[in-house]
Parts: structure tokens; C-alpha cells; sequence
């Protein structure tokens, strides 16, 4: 087996839906068409007593979040042997060639020494011109007919539509924050704030996922309409 090859096995696929039968079977029909095999995980509900309790002032839909991905994560380190994850939330299209293009990717992963790589995320903006733009400067030199580049991202990125993430970033993520009784005094508690402020983090563009044709919140639309390029499903 080639490297690339390998490289995907050694990945372990996540989707987290919360109670929303319809958007999973989408990706249940989404990862079965491209052969993936993905593990579906429900979520923290929101009434969850841990969540009631909290005074905590983000809205418990943003705490159920954070409870539910660090789940994800302890299954991902505790439950498998895999150096890789890629986690999805379940309201995505993906890249008909996922499969293909992240067995490349994964291995950029490691020579890049990433802890998280941003596979989907809310862009307002292609990356056309990215060296005018300084938040998103190219993450190492890359010949100029790649189709996909790596770039740097600034903190108020959002972005855990998809992403890859390494086992030892997944270990530091739950020593600092898994079964922490005070993780809801920190002043951050958003995933896609908590999870991707690191500095060994960079995000692939074009997108391998976007929002799906679903969306109803305008800027979620236009967004979307933005990056498809008829190369999602």
C-alpha cells in the first residue's frame, strides 16, 4: 500500500447531528456515496442537566457544541488508534473528491507539523488574492497550478464545519477542557474559537466542504453560493 493510501486509513471520519434525522440521512447518503466510513454522533441536547445549570452567558445551543465535539474527541483518542479525525457538522456539502484529495492532505498534515486543519468553514470572500490579504498568507510555498493551497487563518475565523485535527492537538484539547468542572468560566467557550486557536493551524482552500443548499440564514447562503463551484454534492 502507498503512503497515500495509508494515510487514510490511519483517519477516522466524525458527524455530529443533533436530533435531526433529515440532515443525517443526507450524510449518511453523502459519505455512502463516496465511500466513506463515517461514525454519526448525536450531540449534547441542549436540556441536558450540565447544560441547565450553567450560568454561563454563550446560549446553551453553543455549549451544547463544545460538550458534544470534546465527546467526539474522547471517542476519537480513547476509542481508536487513529493519528487523524475529521470532524463534520451535519448542514455541509462536500467536495466530490474528498476522498482522493485528503489522502494528499493528510500527509501535508504531518510534514506540516498542523495540529488543525480547516476543511469548511464561513468565508465572506474567496482567496484569490491571498497575498494582499496578511491574516491569510500561504502556510509553506506551493507551486502556482495547485489546485488547493494551504493559508494561514486569523482567530475570528469561524470555522468547524469540517476540519482535521491530529491526535496530540485532540489529547490537549481534553486534558484542558474534558470533564474540567470550570470550563464554562473561561471567556471562550465556542468551538470553532476554542478548538482552532493554536498556532500550528492552517486552512485549506478551496474548501473540501461548504454549507449545504439548505441554509435559510442569508449571510450562511451567500456564503455558500460564494465557494460552490458545481464541485459539492
Amino acid at each position: 500500500m502507498n503512503n497515500s493510501m495509508d494515510s487514510l486509513s490511519n483517519c477516522q471520519f466524525y458527524c455530529l447531528t443533533f436530533n435531526n434525522e433529515e440532515n443525517k440521512n443526507d450524510m449518511v447518503n453523502r459519505f455512502n456515496g463516496l465511500s466513506i466510513d463515517c461514525k454519526f454522533y448525536m450531540g449534547v441536547d441542549k436540556n441536558n442537566k450540565k447544560i441547565n445549570h450553567s450560568k454561563n452567558k454563550y446560549s446553551k445551543r453553543q455549549i451544547s457544541m463544545l460538550y458534544s465535539h470534546l465527546d467526539i474527541l474522547y471517542h476519537f483518542y480513547h476509542k481508536t488508534n487513529k493519528k487523524f479525525a475529521v470532524i463534520c457538522e451535519d448542514d455541509i456539502s462536500l467536495h466530490i473528491d474528498i476522498k482522493n484529495i485528503l489522502r494528499k492532505v493528510i500527509i501535508d498534515f504531518s510534514l506540516l507539523d498542523l495540529d488543525i486543519l480547516l476543511l469548511g468553514y464561513m468565508l465572506p470572500y474567496k482567496l484569490r488574492y491571498h497575498h494582499l490579504l496578511s491574516n491569510y498568507k500561504l502556510k509553506c510555498d506551493m507551486p502556482d497550478n495547485s489546485t488547493f493551497k494551504y493559508h494561514n487563518y486569523p482567530d475570528y475565523l469561524s470555522g468547524t464545519q469540517m476540519y482535521l485535527i491530529s491526535r496530540n492537538h485532540a489529547k490537549k484539547l481534553l486534558d484542558n477542557y474534558y470533564n474540567n468542572p470550570n470550563i464554562l468560566s473561561n471567556k471562550i467557550i465556542i468551538v470553532d474559537k476554542l478548538f482552532t486557536m493554536t498556532e500550528n493551524k492552517a486552512l485549506i482552500y478551496p474548501m473540501l466542504a461548504i454549507e449545504n443548499n439548505k441554509q435559510t440564514d442569508l449571510y450562511h447562503k451567500f456564503c455558500r453560493n460564494l465557494h460552490d463551484d458545481g464541485n459539492y454534492i
